[in-house]
């Protein structure tokens, strides 16, 4: 299976949302529902990144993430390798 990596935006773009949590101003905490909202905004962004990490890789298995993910890394790693070794 080849994967096509030419499609993956870089951190920061607009199909990598950016879920870092936004801490509250320290003069007014937030009240129960609006913690409550915030996780579930965070956690749908988390949801959009699985799902795009999937379309990416291929899979439709998220537990082949991780496993999918050091292939590729490793893969990276071989091809840098071999063009350094090219150079020489």
């Amino acid at each position: 299976m080849s994967i096509d990596r030419t499609e993956a935006a870089p951190r920061g773009s607009e199909s990598t949302p950016d879920v870092r949590p936004t801490p509250a101003p320290p003069s007014q905490p937030q009240s129960v529902e609006a913690q409550l909202a915030h996780a579930r905004r965070a956690l749908d962004a988390l949801r959009a990144t699985h799902r795009q990490l999937m379309d990416l890789l291929g899979t439709e298995r998220p537990e082949k993430i991780v496993h999918d993910l050091r292939n590729v890394l490793n893969e990276l790693q071989l091809l840098r390798l071999l063009s350094d070794s090219e150079k020489c």
